[in-house]
């Protein structure tokens, strides 16, 4: 008899103990599916930013739209296999494709050759060859011989494809003197020569006078 009572209290402490944890999981369960969907999150996203891309910078000389211009600065390029930024995107060109010239076909080249202060000067050129590059800007300038820092402008970054300009010499401050005349591209008028590229043009040279007072002036 004492081993049957010994029986019936194992049975009711194991059926008690199994109906506790039968509560407690039924319990863990409730509190886990309220937060099963946690934990997803955006942060830590890598967003998207430009900042820290390089500019591109345009290879053009700014010329003053006034009739004088004083020590003028010249743009220059970094070194590299057609002149260009690491930024610029051009057409590879051979390396032996000569630099497209210029020669003056009006005026004709002329010792002592004068024109009078007050007139319209036309200047007209031809190139050498197409461009395999070719010029953003042309800019047309021109230097009097008794001041070298100072340059009256003809043309200021026209189109790339001119081939002519017209100097109006009305400019009272104009000196009477000898005037060398530059031709160039974007890249300023001391750029080197590139294959395939303008070079810079400064093999013309004229004189002004005034109407009142004509002297020779070939050698001033």
């Amino acid at each position: 008899m004492y081993l049957s009572l010994r029986k019936v209290v194992l049975v009711v402490i194991l059926f008690a103990l199994s109906f506790s944890l039968q509560i407690s999981a039924d319990s863990l369960r409730k509190r886990a599916t309220p937060n099963s969907t946690s934990g997803n999150s955006t942060s830590g996203a890598p967003s998207n930013s430009t900042s820290g891309t390089p500019s591109k910078i345009p290879l053009s000389t700014t010329i003053s739209h006034g009739p004088t211009i004083t020590g003028i600065t010249n743009s220059t390029a970094p070194s590299g296999k057609n002149g260009t930024t690491g930024n610029d995107t051009l057409p590879y060109v051979d390396p032996m494709t000569p630099p497209v010239t210029i020669t003056l076909t009006h005026p004709t080249p002329a010792k002592n050759l004068l024109f009078k202060i007050g007139t319209n000067i036309t200047f007209t050129w031809k190139y050498s060859a197409n461009f395999s590059i070719p010029p953003k800007y042309i800019n047309v300038l021109a230097q009097p011989s008794v001041s070298l820092d100072q340059y009256f402008t003809v043309v200021a970054n026209a189109s790339g494809n001119i081939t002519s300009a017209i100097w109006d010499t009305g400019e009272p401050s104009l000196p009477v003197t000898k005037y060398k005349l530059y031709i160039f591209d974007e890249r300023g008028k001391d750029a080197g020569a590139l294959p395939g590229r303008l070079l810079s043009y400064t093999g013309f040279t004229f004189s002004l006078y005034q109407p009142k007072d004509r002297v020779d002036i070939s050698r001033k």
